[in-house]
């Protein structure tokens, strides 16, 4: 939901909407306001949203902002992934099964199986990986390339393409 503060309506704002909405849906919401005093700040602090942007904004900020919010949502909400016909991961306790069998995944597999898991079908890019898997440090393509290479090869049933230059997709 992307929502004005100011709805022309003394009685009803887009922080009341959005508290109301709260009660009975889990919905993203980013607010978008030409106002920023600290009072207002205060309020929309108190509300569950996940973005706020001032206004004028940019078309290309929000819709990266929307990108980024319903990706968030997904991943926060989503409980498991089939990734092949015998394997569920469990995206929010981080394990992964193979039929009843749990394979153990480090830190870092966990967060790259995670990436893919809500990416299906996608091409997921190196700089996403990065940013995902390493919180934007710097790493080594040889890194990248071994963390793949453990994956795949405690995943050997599931499909995780390579793409030169691009990245990688898991097919399902």
């Amino acid at each position: 939901m992307i929502t004005d503060i100011n709805l022309g309506d003394s009685l009803t704002n887009g922080i009341n909407i959005v508290e109301t909405l709260n009660k009975t849906k889990n919905t993203p919401v980013i607010f978008v306001t030409a106002y920023g005093d600290d009072e207002l700040l205060e309020d929309i602090a108190m509300t569950d949203h996940s973005y706020y942007l001032s206004k004028p904004y940019d078309a290309d900020e929000l819709l990266k902002v929307v990108k980024l919010t319903l990706y968030k949502h997904n991943l926060k909400n989503e409980i498991k992934a089939n990734l092949s016909n015998n394997t569920i991961y469990d995206i929010n306790n981080k394990l992964l099964y193979e039929g009843d069998k749990e394979i153990r995944l480090t830190a870092k597999e966990s967060l790259f199986i995670t990436l893919l898991s809500n990416r299906k079908n996608q091409i997921v890019s190196y700089d996403d990986i990065i940013k995902f898997v390493w919180d934007d440090e710097v790493v080594s393509p040889s890194t990248i390339r071994q963390l793949i290479s453990r994956v795949r090869e405690k995943l050997s049933y599931i499909s995780i393409e390579t793409h030169h230059g691009l990245g990688y997709r898991l097919k399902t």
